[in-house]
């Protein structure tokens, strides 16, 4: 808050000599007579809302942040603001030197905002999959899926039998982070940005599924509430990941790899123009 405050205070003196530079003799006038504030906002500063005041313009920096410039009626020929005041246009040269002034708060702020976020969404993604758990274990001696013939915690690699003999792969081999999490486990990150890998979970055929996905996000996030919904996307993610280990061989090792890789690559794209789960949900 103290951060985005000071940047706007700062903005607001850059913004009158910047237009003492590049603006017009009317604009170099009424600048000198009037005052001009400007209220930088970002998801992370605090400042964020959909507000509109009286006698202010807003300029959108992006879907995440803007700019507000208040100034009275006198400066809105010189700013050719539109009778709603919902928007400014400045001179090129002005817009673009404020672009450049901001790029270090902006990209400081989208961090805090994304480390913020990511945090609370390893939080949430704690319980999330309990359900799926408990449904998958009670199936399991039913499913199809490799038998495990060895594992080699030093290597990271496990021999298994499958439906195309004995292949010997090397995954992740990892411990459930609490009791009975053994088949879908939310991880921070996975190699390469995938949505998700097969794994080892204390001797279970599982599924790792990456929570920094924008897929997750955009698509697991809001739907928490809907615990058939997330049980159903666990169920196709661990579904798809035991197939992979009880057809996988030699010769078809790095397909199965870029499989994941494409999908993983086309869902990002798929989601981004869905939107993300509010702060308060």
């Amino acid at each position: 808050m103290f951060c985005s405050q000071l940047i706007s205070n700062t903005l607001s003196f850059y913004f009158k000599l910047v237009l003492l530079i590049y603006g017009t003799p009317q604009t170099h006038r009424l600048c000198a007579q009037h005052e001009i504030s400007i209220t930088f906002a970002t998801p992370a500063s605090g400042n964020c809302s959909n507000r509109r005041a009286d006698k202010a313009a807003v300029q959108s920096l992006s879907d995440r942040d803007w700019i507000e410039f208040s100034f009275d009626h006198l400066l809105d020929e010189a700013f050719q603001i539109d009778i709603k005041k919902s928007q400014i246009i400045l001179n090129e040269s002005l817009y673009d030197h404020i672009l450049d002034f901001l790029a270090p708060a902006r990209r400081a702020a989208v961090e805090v905002y994304r480390k913020g976020r990511k945090a609370r969404t390893a939080e949430v993604a704690k319980t999330a999959h309990d359900s799926s758990n408990r449904n998958i274990r009670s199936k399991e001696g039913e499913m199809s899926k490799p038998a495990i013939q060895s594992i080699d915690q030093t290597t990271g690699e496990a021999e298994l039998i499958n439906t195309q003999g004995t292949v010997r792969l090397k995954l992740k081999i990892t411990s459930a982070a609490k009791p009975f999490e053994v088949h879908v486990q939310p991880v921070d990150s996975i190699d390469d940005g995938l949505l998700w890998e097969p794994c080892l979970i204390d001797g279970h055929c599982g599924v790792r599924i990456n929570t920094s996905h924008p897929y997750y996000g955009r698509v697991y996030l809001p739907n928490l509430a809907e615990g058939v919904t997330i049980q159903g996307m666990d169920a196709l993610l661990w579904g798809i990941s035991i197939a992979e280990l009880n057809c996988i061989s030699d010769a078809t090792k790095s397909s199965f790899g870029e499989l994941r890789y494409e999908v993983s690559r086309n869902l990002r794209k798929l989601v981004q123009d869905l939107p993300e789960t509010p702060e308060n949900e």
